[in-house]
């Protein structure tokens, strides 16, 4: 009598295939549908290219013909503009010191606050 209680509670039928394909039919849909959302929000996320611009275009590619002078001569304007006065935008009023004279300046005073600037 046991051993029939025992088999009593074991499964009597297998699987329904149909119930089976049905769901794999269903996975494999919504695994396509995410894919193909996937796909198109990254396509759309992107910011259109920008164009070059049409004065680019026209002078075209600059060959140096003496590499080492074009650094010297860049070195040397950087140079000049740390150690000299001149304006760095007149209209606003904004003016370039010497870089000795402007760490001077700054150990004097200090950072200035954000309403001195």
């Amino acid at each position: 009598m046991k051993a029939l209680t025992r088999l009593s509670s074991v499964e009597t039928s297998d699987v329904r295939p149909r119930w089976l394909l049905v769901a794999a039919a269903l996975l494999v849909v919504v695994t396509a549908f995410c894919v193909v959302a996937a796909v198109l929000i990254v396509s759309f996320d992107r910011p259109p290219a920008a164009e070059p611009a049409a004065s680019a275009l026209r002078r075209g590619i600059r060959l140096e013909t003496d590499p080492r002078a074009d650094g010297d001569r860049l070195q040397q304007a950087a140079k000049t503009r740390l150690e000299t006065y001149g304006w760095s935008d007149q209209r606003r009023g904004l003016a370039h010191v010497p870089i000795a004279r402007a760490m001077d300046l700054l150990a004097a005073h200090g950072w200035p606050d954000e309403e001195e600037r």
